[in-house]
């Protein structure tokens, strides 16, 4: 298990079935940064200008950054938490499996699915000038996961989906 950096400025960057990485890091300006099919233990992924999007990630950490574009994450599990952060555009966030979850945005809307029962996570979540479907602060004792989902002038509509029990 290795390292893999890439870093560009104005050109797009695509990794895909990246098996067995240790850290990943991905970085460019003005230009969309694409991660599929890949199992990095500490993701990290930095844009400006670009979106950013994440199929089929798995690992430990993923921290996603860009500004003035869209973050969008399909199936994606890192119990140890997912951070999504952009300005100025949505978050799509859809089959996520983390413990620890945070949505941050302005001018934007956070549209989301997590895999897992609604009870088990502190929720905070905070929006002006639209309509949110989660409690603002939500706790309970005995709570192990964290969801923050915070925007302004947008919309925060998340779902809880039950795993699978098969």
């Amino acid at each position: 298990s290795g390292d893999v950096s890439v870093k560009t400025d104005n050109a797009k960057i695509t990794a895909e079935n990246l098996c067995r990485i240790k850290n990943g890091t991905f970085s460019t300006d003005n230009a969309r940064i694409v991660v599929s099919g890949t199992e990095c233990e500490n993701l990290s992924v930095r844009t400006s200008n670009g979106k950013a999007e994440l199929e089929n990630c798995s690992g430990s950490v993923c921290k996603v950054k860009t500004n003035n574009s869209r973050i969008t994450a399909h199936t994606c599990t890192f119990p140890g938490g997912i951070d999504l952060h952009t300005d100025n555009a949505s978050i799509n966030a859809d089959t996520i499996t983390a413990d620890k979850i945070v949505f941050k945005t302005n001018n934007g809307s956070i549209n989301a699915s997590i895999i897992g029962d609604a009870r088990s996570y502190a929720i905070h979540s905070h929006t002006s000038n639209g309509q949110n479907n989660l409690p603002a602060d939500w706790t309970f004792p005995g709570q192990t996961k964290q969801l923050s989902a915070e925007t302004g002038n947008a919309h925060i509509a998340v779902q809880f989906v039950p795993a699978d029990v098969n």
